[in-house]
């Protein structure tokens, strides 16, 4: 499967006042501007659109509706192909003129797809973000895009470069596992929830599993 990190530099245009945990809040904000960018019939229902299995939208918020979950699977939905990893700071208050950096994740097809996300969240900088301050939130600028060191966005000559190097995440063969055993230990650092035959499960940080 094909992936790719990629990392994004914002600057906030006015004082921000965030939450602990971060993730949350740009994931929902992010969804209405990936929404308004690509969705071609906007007062259509994700489940009944017949774009849907071409949508990018679809493909990353409504993925159940969007890809067909092979027969024979355990898997009730396929999980969505986007990771969007905040910075672990707690800091809650950032001042007009502060960077806000984070890291997006691409799994799969979705990954070829890059620069709809890239104007989502340029978009998404004009929208309210936060907790009001003085009866305003806060916004902010993208100011670039990179993927490792190659510079992909800049929004100082608003150019975007479509070499978009992705890499293979592949695991060892099961079958060359099934005499070991396997021992896996996962630290939480933000907010997780599970759910397992319809019982959803909220498991806050730190925690070991």
């Amino acid at each position: 499967m094909l992936y790719g990190i990629h990392q994004f530099f914002c600057v906030f245009e006015n004082d921000a006042y965030l939450p602990h945990y971060k993730g949350s809040t740009f994931r929902g904000v992010f969804g209405r501007a990936l929404k308004k960018v690509v969705c071609a019939l906007k007062k259509q229902e994700c489940g009944q659109c017949l774009l849907r299995q071409r949508c990018i939208y679809a493909t990353v918020f409504e993925t159940s509706v969007s890809l067909t979950v092979p027969e024979g699977s355990r898997t009730a939905s396929p999980p969505h192909p986007f990771v969007i990893e905040p910075p672990l700071t707690t800091e809650t208050k950032f001042p007009k003129g502060s960077s806000f950096n984070f890291n997006l994740l691409l799994f799969g097809e979705i990954g070829s797809s890059l620069l709809y996300f890239i104007y989502a969240f340029e978009q998404m900088g004009r929208i309210d973000i936060g907790k009001k301050i003085n009866n305003s939130r806060s916004k902010f600028t993208l100011k670039e895009v990179k993927n490792e060191s190659s510079l992909i966005y800049s929004a100082a000559d608003k150019k975007l470069n479509t070499a978009n190097k992705l890499k293979i995440l592949s695991i060892d063969d099961p079958a060359n596992l099934l005499d070991k055993k396997i021992f896996l230990k996962l630290i939480c650092e933000t907010p997780l929830r599970l759910k397992f035959k319809n019982i959803s499960r909220s498991i806050r940080p730190p925690v070991f599993l």
